[in-house]
């Protein structure tokens, strides 16, 4: 272990960015962003009720956090900390609902 961090809820789901300078963790109603230089939450991104897993696209643009309670998907903005939009995905339609160019 290297470091012990804090949060305000138990973690369900982790990812980095592609630089490796933020965690972004799926706890209790929010996304904590961890900056991994000083090992502290740096801001807290709201998402609703229970958000679960969690992905950093390739590029570090954009965000994908699952809501287990409300079965949705919300698209977060990296950048600006932000909670973009949700959208409620069918089976076969799971990967374009976030995608804006896919509509």
């Amino acid at each position: 272990m290297i470091a012990t961090i804090p949060l305000s809820d138990f973690g369900t789901g982790i990812a980095l960015t592609p630089d490796g300078t933020r965690a972004y963790v799926a706890a209790g109603s929010n996304v904590l962003v961890v900056d991994v230089a000083t090992n502290q939450v740096a801001s807290t991104i709201d998402v609703g009720d229970m958000p679960y897993a969690i992905a950093i696209s390739g590029d570090g643009q954009r965000g994908y956090v699952t809501d287990l309670m409300q079965r949705e998907v919300w698209m977060l903005d990296p950048g600006q900390q932000l909670r973009r939009q949700a959208c409620r995905p069918r089976r076969a339609r799971a990967a374009r609902c976030c995608d804006p160019a896919s509509r």
